[in-house]
């Protein structure tokens, strides 16, 4: 069995190599019966349809199909398909080449190279006569080799449309970062002025580079980089001391990419920032003591290309018709006062307790007076009631004019301590 097998083998390539040196005049005394059996033994030995294609030319036949060379006659250097499946992937089949051959559907150099080597000569020889399909013209992608020259903007965020600029560029692929797509690619200008993508949403933070080559031949066109920043994002808004929001009252914004990010309450723009991390994580501002009471919404954009962020809402509560007062103002339990003056007794580090009624916020202050700096003082924005500790370390005898300020939409209170620490003033 074996024998029989390298016998048929033998004939096969016999065959094939007579056929291949023969005469023109010789091959085609061939009968369609010879030609089949020689077509059949090459496929039986796995020979590629190039090679069977460019075998039945030899012989005088007609290649797979009812196809020829002289139904692709028409097509030159620089067609390509505006759809899957058009002329110029059919003579590729024809040809041998693959379906997932880069530049497949586009008649380049690999295309002319196969069609030399199979129907270079077909001119010279008698064909038979074959109705050719009507074929509607088909742009051709200029040779040209394509340039961009500038793009806008320069800096954008992810989701976002680039827009570029240049010459030849029309239908000639790109790539963002060495990897080709389509990118929401749009080719409104077919003289090639200029084109447009969309900045892919999982591209990072950071310098991006843009380039592009010609289609037809693979050359190489130039590069351009875009820069991509980060898109600002609330996940909560809440007030300093975590109670009902009133007029006037300090909020605090928390999410990511906040830092010097605009922002606008109601959809409009200039609330002051009272204070921002640096680290992006959070900025605050004081509720204007205009405000109405209900739902409001702070938004916030990209500082640079200002593409929006998110939005959240916050609900301003109507403040009490009346002043804020200070219920209770003591330090370490002692309010009262003698010679002007709070006196606390071998305490070294007291504690400040407060209380009010109908205040949106209250604020402290702390001035030293004949003592070491406090490496925790009682000072800054502070809720309406609490207690906070004072450290001074292991002096004794410090002094501290402790003031706190109690505030809402319709006026303030005050009240003042002079604390003497650690021994009788």
């Amino acid at each position: 069995m074996i024998k029989k097998y390298i016998g048929t083998g033998i004939v096969a390539l016999g065959l094939l190599f007579s056929v291949g040196f023969a005469a023109p005049a010789q091959a085609t005394s061939l009968t369609s019966a010879q030609v089949s059996a020689i077509i059949n033994l090459l496929q039986s030995f796995g020979a590629d349809q190039s090679t069977i294609n460019s075998v039945q030319v030899a012989l005088g036949g007609s290649s797979s199909g009812s196809l020829s060379c002289s139904s692709f006659a028409d097509l030159s250097y620089g067609d390509f398909d505006n759809d899957s499946g058009g002329r110029v992937s059919q003579l590729q089949t024809f040809l041998g080449i693959s379906s997932n051959t880069f530049g497949f559907g586009t008649y380049g150099r690999k295309t002319q190279g196969a069609w030399n080597n199979m129907c270079g000569q077909q001119a010279t020889q008698p064909t038979t006569p074959t109705v050719t399909p009507v074929v509607t013209p088909q742009p051709t992608t200029t040779s040209a080799v394509p340039n961009i020259s500038y793009i806008n903007p320069t800096t954008t965020s992810v989701g976002s449309t680039v827009y570029v600029y240049g010459s030849n560029l029309y239908g000639n692929p790109f790539s963002l970062d060495g990897s080709f797509g389509l990118y929401g690619v749009n080719y409104p200008d077919t003289s090639g002025n200029s084109f447009s993508f969309v900045v892919p949403s999982s591209m990072s933070v950071g310098t991006h580079t843009l380039h592009i080559e010609q289609k037809v031949s693979g050359v190489s066109g130039n590069s351009v980089t875009f820069t991509v920043t980060a898109v600002p994002n609330i996940s909560s808004i809440k007030s300093e001391n975590n109670t009902p929001i009133h007029a006037g009252d300090m909020v605090i914004v928390s999410g990511s990419n906040l830092y010097g990010a605009p922002f606008t309450l109601d959809g409009n723009y200039g609330t002051p920032v009272s204070q921002q991390d640096s680290s992006g994580t959070s900025f605050s501002f004081v509720v204007p003591w205009n405000t109405s009471a209900g739902t409001h919404t702070v938004r916030v954009e990209q500082k640079v290309t200002g593409v929006p962020g998110n939005s959240v809402t916050f609900t301003v509560v109507a403040a009490p018709a009346s002043t804020p007062t200070i219920d209770s103002f003591s330090v370490n339990g002692y309010s009262q006062v003698i010679n002007g003056k709070v006196n606390v007794y071998n305490v070294i580090n007291p504690t400040v307790q407060w209380s009010s009624s109908n205040a949106s916020y209250c604020r402290a202050t702390s001035v030293e007076g004949i003592s070491q700096a406090a490496t925790t003082d009682f000072t800054g924005t502070q809720p309406t009631s609490g207690s906070q500790q004072l450290m001074f370390g292991n002096s004794y005898y410090n002094q501290r004019e402790i003031t706190l300020t109690c505030y809402n939409q319709n006026g303030v209170s005050s009240n003042t301590v002079d604390a003497w620490i650690g021994g009788k003033g």
